[in-house]
């Protein structure tokens, strides 16, 4: 087992975290060994909530009934009964660009995705968040369990 499969395999672990390219790579590969649902989302040209969250849905591919607003986002990412897998990887690239010009909506999506992987790590689940960036305000991704 990667030391990636064995870090995403611990639900207790899981939230949102700080990732070089290379970690981020190796978590997509990790997941998808394990089982888990991966999806990469690439933020750098959003620049609006409406385009964020339309993004958001689009790559990972939400059901028909997601409202893309912050209640429906967060409803869609605690009810991911549409998806069989046994834990989660969310891959957030272009976070600098993001964060620079609208960092409101940067913490806004920050603090919905810590509460989801909250959520879900209350339920034995882990649902990892790992952005690529530049940014000190998230705990670096943890090297080992």
């Amino acid at each position: 087992m990667s030391p990636a499969t064995d870090m995403l395999a611990r639900p207790a672990r899981a939230g949102v975290y700080l990732a070089s390219a290379a970690q981020l790579q190796a978590a997509e590969h990790a997941a998808m060994a394990i089982g888990f649902d991966s999806w990469s989302l690439d933020v750098s040209n959003v620049q609006t909530a409406p385009s964020l969250l339309r993004h958001i849905g689009q790559a990972l591919r939400f059901p028909a009934w997601y409202g893309e607003n912050w209640d429906a986002l967060a409803d869609c990412l605690t009810d991911l009964s549409w998806s069989e897998a046994e834990g989660f990887v969310l891959a957030v690239r272009g976070s600098d660009a993001l964060r620079t010009a609208q960092p409101e909506l940067w913490q806004t999506l920050v603090d919905l995705l810590n509460e989801v992987s909250d959520f879900w790590r209350d339920n034995q689940i882990a649902f990892w968040v790992l952005v690529e960036g530049n940014t000190d305000t998230l705990p670096a991704f943890p090297q080992s369990a």
